[in-house]
């Protein structure tokens, strides 16, 4: 299955992020096992160890907002999509939730939270 790409632009309007409001999250997956006598064991589990989360903020026109929405709206949560986070080569990445409001004039806000997902495209 071929998954969609994120839109970078509606009607004229680019869709670029604010990374600067919060950005990058790098977590590791590990195995940890601890022992009586203060003894610890750790691993990495897996062979995709990184758990990477982007909190991002669009502000956008009305208009390019419901298209971010209505894109997000379309995956459910469930189906990832492809998005190239900044100065990273595009992954697949999945939004189980986001935030919209409503700002001054025709703008909006978007926050939410584009976390890393492995898994074949095919």
């Amino acid at each position: 299955m071929a998954f969609p790409t994120f839109p970078t632009s509606h009607a004229g309007t680019e869709i670029q992020a604010e990374v600067s409001s919060g950005g990058l999250t790098r977590k590791f997956r590990l195995n940890e096992t601890n022992y009586g006598d203060g003894y610890q064991q750790v691993t990495s589990r897996g062979i995709n160890v990184e758990e990477d989360e982007w909190r991002l903020k669009f502000v956008l026109p009305h208009g390019a907002a419901g298209a971010v929405t209505d894109f997000l709206d379309a995956r459910k949560g469930a189906e990832p999509f492809y998005w190239t986070p900044p100065r990273k080569t595009s992954g697949l990445f999945r939004v189980m939730e986001y935030r919209r409001s409503e700002l001054q004039g025709d703008s909006e806000s978007i926050t939410c939270v584009f976390k890393r997902w492995y898994g074949s495209d095919s």
